[in-house]
């Protein structure tokens, strides 16, 4: 008779797993992601030799890593933010370089340029239909269907709010952006 198979974690007997979990070898379990097994064996979870996990151990510290993982998410967001700002305010005090502004400009050109090709076609349907336009006021619609772009062009202008009189232009300039 086979000895029968025992789960390697070293927190098993602590954790309950109200009967549920099966033992599976490691090694051919296709379910188990190595970044939990790697998890489990950095703190002392799983030694390195050992190849028996139950589900419930398993599941366990996959809620650990995925709690991690978002908390990682956060932390990058955070850091992005603060790096965003501090470049915001270099280029608002006016302590970047000619060349360092262009470098801006130009990756942020980039990066808005496939989502300005992906509207040249949604506009090309929009226009066949006037009724769709008519539930948007052309500053609403231009804010809506590319934010980056207007406001850049209303800061550009000077311009925090567009006035009645300035939104034809606004919207033309939009357009010849569009033709490019």
């Amino acid at each position: 008779m086979a000895p029968k198979r025992k789960c390697g974690c070293s927190k098993h007997d602590e954790w309950d797993h109200h009967g549920q979990s099966t033992v599976i070898n490691i090694a051919t379990g296709k379910k188990f992601k190595h970044i939990v097994i790697a998890y489990m064996r950095e703190n002392n979870l799983l030694t390195k030799r050992g190849n028996m996990l139950c589900t419930g151990c398993y599941e366990q510290c996959l809620l650990v890593v995925i709690s991690q993982e978002q908390q990682d998410v956060k932390r990058l967001k955070l850091e992005n933010q603060s790096e965003v700002d501090y470049i915001v305010k270099l280029i608002r005090e006016g302590k970047l370089s000619q060349k360092q502004k262009c470098d801006i400009a130009e990756a942020l050109g980039e990066s808005e340029a496939k989502l300005l090709r992906t509207n040249c076609d949604i506009f090309h349907d929009i226009y066949k239909n006037p009724q769709s336009l008519q539930t948007y006021t052309q500053e609403q619609f231009l804010q809506q269907v590319h934010p980056v772009l207007y406001k850049f062009i209303t800061s550009i202008a000077g311009q925090s709010k567009i006035d009645i009189e300035k939104v034809n232009l606004l919207c033309c300039t939009f357009e010849n952006v569009y033709k490019l």
